[in-house]
């Protein structure tokens, strides 16, 4: 009898993921070409004083416990991280959108995680009122990760990729393709995912960091307020986001919840960028395409770099006895616009029917095992 349910169970298993591949189409991908030109954009050229202390991706108790959220509410996570005197607290229930709390007060702007596959390939939905839930649970490819951004991207104000390392829910190829979407969740207590980004950076996805707790249980050491971003904010939490999803800001890992250094400018001037902090640094390196340190400052609580020809972008980290600070990259463009990773993409016909036909004939081989299978009960 057990192992009569236990077939049921994964032939379900079985035939419900392949109805989900049929909603995906089969892109056309293609890797980014580096970023060229001779100008450059700089997210902090035009940087003010007023960095915000952000973080968007925690949970609290949800689905009747189903998700991991433990027992923390939705108001004890907000009240613990106005203690830790953040601005900008977001709580990312899966698939509930929750209002923001922008500087004590709950704005008509929401964040929810997006997501219920086994390898948690997740994204962070900022800024869309109502939750989606199209999904491939199991066995996903790039295509299929990539027709979820599709269906988020035009609806919400900012898309993230949350936590590429952890689950291997993306592979790293992914990010020299992967287009619609904004940021992506570099920091978080579980994974660090400095390869995938400097992979979508060498391709030139002009995509920009976050760091976040991704917090699910509030008592727990290591969890709470080690890793976040600072914005430049602006009068509300709608112009804050923009500056966000453009470049202007920085995430930081702060595991003992001391860092005192700060960013005060990083300005660009010809070919060579400029980076100051608000005291003296440990160490700070420069790093461009393929993540390859290129250069590197020791003792200092300023450092320059001057961009090299073979040199497409160049991102900054300044590295503390308490902690560290990821800038985001400065890279060549060649109209002084900043691009998108946007795309409007096209969809491989031959190879889209093939796989549903491939996929149709896979249904019927499982529910023809099922039908000859003999069921014994003892």
């Amino acid at each position: 009898m057990l192992l009569f349910i236990v077939k049921w169970i994964l032939a379900f298993g079985i035939i419900i993921t392949i109805i989900q591949h049929f909603i995906t189409p089969v892109y056309s991908l293609e890797e980014g070409k580096p970023f060229s030109g001779n100008s450059f954009y700089n997210p902090y050229q035009h940087s003010g004083t007023n960095w915000l202390k952000m973080n968007l991706h925690a949970h609290a108790k949800a689905w009747g416990g189903l998700t991991n959220g433990m027992k923390q509410s939705k108001e004890e996570i907000i009240q613990e991280y106005t203690k830790l005197h953040y601005d900008i607290i977001g709580v990312s229930n899966y698939h509930d959108p929750q209002a923001i709390y922008f500087k004590g007060k709950p704005d008509s702007l929401t964040v929810y995680e997006y997501g219920y596959n086994l390898f948690k390939a997740h994204r962070l939905v900022i800024g869309y009122q109502k939750a989606k839930f199209r999904e491939v649970s199991l066995f996903h490819n790039i295509q299929d990760r990539q027709y979820i951004l599709n269906e988020v991207y035009p609806d919400c104000k900012v898309l993230v990729i949350a936590h590429p390392q952890f689950g291997k829910g993306h592979e790293m190829n992914d990010f020299s393709k992967l287009s619609n979407y904004h940021l992506i969740e570099v920091l978080n207590h579980y994974r660090y995912s400095e390869g995938e980004w400097d992979l979508a950076l060498t391709h030139g996805k002009p995509v920009f960091i976050i760091g976040n707790d991704d917090m699910h249980d509030l008592q727990k050491p290591g969890e709470v307020g080690v890793r976040f971003t600072m914005v430049d904010g602006k009068e509300d939490l709608n112009h804050t986001l923009d500056e966000l999803k453009t470049g202007n800001a920085y995430a930081v890992a702060d595991p003992d919840r001391s860092c005192d250094l700060k960013l005060s400018s990083c300005k660009t001037d010809g070919t060579t960028m400029n980076v100051e902090f608000n005291d003296t640094a440990d160490k700070v390196v420069f790093i461009s395409n393929d993540g390859i340190v290129k250069d590197s400052v020791m003792h200092s609580n300023h450092a320059s770099h001057t961009f090299q020809a073979d040199e497409s972008y160049v991102r900054t980290i300044a590295y503390s006895k308490n902690c560290k600070l990821y800038l985001n990259p400065v890279f060549r463009i060649a109209d002084g616009i900043l691009p998108k990773n946007e795309q409007s993409l096209k969809i491989n016909w031959l190879a889209t029917v093939g796989e549903k036909l491939a996929l149709i004939l896979a249904m019927m081989l499982v529910v023809w095992i099922l039908i000859k299978t003999p069921v014994r009960f003892k």
